[in-house]
């Protein structure tokens, strides 16, 4: 099965993350997070989405979703409410945030003309 139907929060799809129970995906897309309950293959639910601008990568830590949100750098959102994820924080980076990875504190950005990125994370939880 697929999460190809008609959800038009998945345009411009760029990146997902499974959950660990595989339950639920993390979709990174031109529109921010779209947050789906996967458990029925056949039938994925769109639980909540968050609208915070084009989003290439998302990678997920600690119930905190950590996503490389272009122009404006990283967006931290917690998503422990999948029915009501809230931004609690940005940090901007030179240019655009394209990948994203997380080690211990540290965001690990591929910023399009900045480089390679590293940002401590810390203070965004």
């Amino acid at each position: 099965s697929k999460i190809d139907k008609d959800y038009s929060k998945f345009y411009g799809l760029r990146s997902i993350v499974l959950s660990d129970d595989e339950k639920t995906a993390y979709v990174a897309n031109e529109e921010g997070l779209a947050i789906v309950d996967i458990s029925d293959k056949n039938n994925p639910q769109i639980l909540s989405t968050l609208d915070i601008g084009w989003c290439w990568d998302v990678k997920i830590k600690d119930n905190i979703a950590y996503l490389a949100n272009r122009s404006k750098g990283v967006a931290a959102v917690d998503i422990s409410d999948k029915n009501h994820p809230q931004l609690i924080g940005r940090i901007p980076t030179l240019h655009e945030a394209y990948t994203i990875d997380i080690s211990n504190n540290t965001a690990v950005v591929a910023d399009q003309k900045g480089g390679v990125v590293y940002l401590d994370i810390s203070n965004l939880k």
